[in-house]
């Protein structure tokens, strides 16, 4: 099989997780936590592949993508970060950044993963 497709079977994990992660957050906080580092790692490895095969740069059709790839793995750390303040922040803290963590997540990291991953998608027609 080529790269490319195990970058988009890597990627669609990483999708499915990350989603699983936010829906299963409030019920199970064991599961989001295994279903996003599993999202993180999957995401890591296409990544890794899109490197190797140099699709990994900033110039010509995959710029784009590249750096909204870029970007999505910073926000993911941004939320990892609220997401370890709203669970082991004091008393004050933890309510304060459980609610930035769902909405950082609800409107930064989510939208932004998957504007990343539909460019992706859309590469091999350009």
């Amino acid at each position: 099989m080529e790269a490319r497709h195990w970058m988009e079977i890597w990627m669609t994990l990483a999708l499915i997780c990350y989603f699983a992660a936010y829906f299963v957050a409030k019920k199970d906080w064991e599961q989001h936590l295994v279903f996003a580092t599993v999202g993180f790692l999957a995401d890591m490895r296409a990544t890794y592949l899109m490197m190797q095969v140099g699709l990994g740069t900033l110039s010509g059709k995959t710029g784009v993508h590249t750096l909204l790839a870029l970007v999505a793995i910073l926000a993911f750390f941004i939320q990892a970060w609220l997401g370890y303040k709203a669970k082991w922040g004091g008393d004050y803290h933890q309510i304060a950044y459980r609610h930035m963590h769902v909405r950082f997540a609800k409107f930064a990291f989510l939208p932004i993963w998957v504007v990343a991953y539909l460019s992706g998608l859309i590469l091999p027609f350009l």
